[in-house]
């Protein structure tokens, strides 16, 4: 098992090669076989540090909070 430090880690690091050898292109990509009750945090930390990296201002709430649509929406897929 990977830790969301162990991510932001391994981003850091593709990010340096991105930079070095493809003139700082890079795609993410989330595979399947994740936690739902670790991916929100794994994701969060890659994200920080693509920010630290990029020194980008962070983004104070980029997600606007579900409507009652959507949460239901969410339930069904989920199973909830």
């Amino acid at each position: 098992n990977v830790s969301p430090s162990g991510f932001a880690w391994m981003t850091h690091v593709v990010y340096e090669l991105a930079q070095e050898y493809c003139q700082g292109r890079l795609c993410l990509l989330c595979e399947g076989g994740y936690s739902l009750t670790m991916l929100p945090r794994v994701v969060a930390a890659t994200v920080a540090e693509l920010i630290r990296s990029t020194s980008l201002p962070p983004v104070e709430d980029p997600a606007p909070p579900a409507s009652p649509s959507h949460s239901y929406h969410l339930d069904r897929v989920l199973g909830c």
